[in-house]
């Protein structure tokens, strides 16, 4: 919500008074969800451009952009990021995370995929208009690249709400860095990194491979690190 609360304060409206348009506009009760319709309705009536600063501007586009997501073989993820962020409209990235491995007979955190063999790519484009842009590169890759579907999708995109997470982890490189924290009664407390109060979103904790299981993203379960300095 910190997001409406910025937007709100800019246009000097209330959640109330957008609520109460929301309704005459669209019909529904007052147990509407902002979220649903809120900024289409800042961009149809009050032209976002220009009374938001640029930072603002990028910030509502990024989350009114969707996620698609590709698989595709390890000789060809390369060429196909660059295939898709020479594309004006699209940005390719591969999610990664600091792992724990051991090198030279010690143990250092490296950056690897969070998800080998996926591409994220975030375009403004829907999934039909997506899917034929990418249809037909499916095919000259020769089996290397695969589109990624559910029962409900054609292409499979993520959900607002996994997306917003992943948001909140990464830096500006798509990475997420490891959570320092402690244990202290049964009670985990982060004191430093991208899972700082998300404490009670963590399912399960590994101490010995230093990660934390957080849930699923596309049905494949996360696993982000962290490491707990002490236990009392």
């Amino acid at each position: 919500m910190f997001i409406h609360h910025l937007i709100l304060k800019k246009v000097g409206l209330t959640s109330f008074q957008i609520k109460t348009f929301l309704v005459t506009k669209y019909g529904h009760s007052q147990k509407v969800l902002i979220n649903k319709y809120f900024f289409s309705f800042v961009v149809e009536y009050f032209n976002i451009r220009q009374f938001c600063d640029q930072k603002l501007v990028y910030i509502v586009r990024r989350i009114m952009m969707n996620w698609y997501i590709i698989f595709a073989n390890d000789n060809k993820i390369n060429d196909l990021l660059l295939y898709f962020n020479n594309h004006p409209e699209m940005t390719a990235f591969v999610p990664k995370i600091e792992k724990l491995m051991k090198k030279d007979g010690k143990k250092v955190f490296a950056e690897v995929p969070m998800f080998p063999n996926y591409i994220f790519i975030e375009s403004e484009f829907n999934s039909q208009e997506f899917y034929q842009i990418i249809e037909s590169l499916e095919k000259d890759m020769d089996s290397t690249m695969r589109i990624m579907q559910s029962d409900e999708q054609k292409v499979l995109s993520l959900a607002n709400n996994e997306k917003e997470l992943l948001e909140s982890l990464f830096n500006d490189d798509h990475l997420i860095t490891r959570s320092m924290g402690t244990i202290t009664d049964s009670k985990l407390i982060v004191q430093k990194g991208p899972l700082v109060g998300k404490e009670e979103m963590i399912k399960k904790i590994d101490r010995h491979k230093r990660v934390a299981f957080i849930g699923d993203v596309f049905g494949k379960t996360m696993k982000v690190p962290l490491e707990v300095t002490s236990k009392t």
